[in-house]
């Protein structure tokens, strides 16, 4: 066997290997939308970021999602109330977007995390720049967006909320 393919075959067995630990349940409901404080979205607002919501459990060996958690998802001038493992439309605010804090309870165990917007656009110019040119290109990559201080026309997401309940 070449070293080449011998090498992509050991890449990917270790890809599947991290990854296929992973078990997540099904979404089966719909998106859940956030209730508005006053009724109405702030000005501003660009449209919604959909996002998973999961709670998950220590375990003997790691940890086991949990269904039929109670969570509530409270950000700025909004909050919503839903069932995990779920989807929540959040707003999005694009630069002006501020953390949420998702408050999950099981039984009697509660746990709390706060879920930061980050910029997807910055993350996919790194991605690429990695992927294709290595450290160098990350550090292009970088030195480009760090003349883009204002960041208006980056796509702003939040990465899928995984509450921690101890065991």
């Amino acid at each position: 066997m070449k070293s080449g393919m011998r090498g992509t075959i050991c890449g990917l067995s270790l890809v599947f290997l991290l990854t296929g630990c992973v078990q997540h349940l099904p979404v089966t409901s719909p998106a859940v939308n956030v209730n508005f404080v006053r009724g109405v979205p702030s000005a501003g607002m660009l449209g919604f970021e959909p996002t998973h919501v999961r709670v998950f459990q220590k375990a003997d060996k790691g940890s086991v999602e949990i269904a039929g958690a109670e969570c509530r998802i409270q950000g700025s001038g909004f909050s919503a109330r839903l069932l995990s493992p779920a989807i929540v439309n959040l707003p999005d605010y694009g630069l002006r977007s501020l953390p949420v804090t998702a408050t999950c309870k099981y039984g009697e165990q509660t746990a709390t995390i706060i879920a930061k917007p980050y910029s997807a656009t910055a993350e996919s110019y790194r991605d690429y720049a990695t992927s294709s040119a290595g450290l160098v290109g990350l550090l292009v990559a970088e030195t480009v967006m760090s003349f883009d201080k204002e960041k208006k026309n980056h796509d702003f997401k939040y990465r899928p909320i995984h509450v921690k309940l101890p065991k």
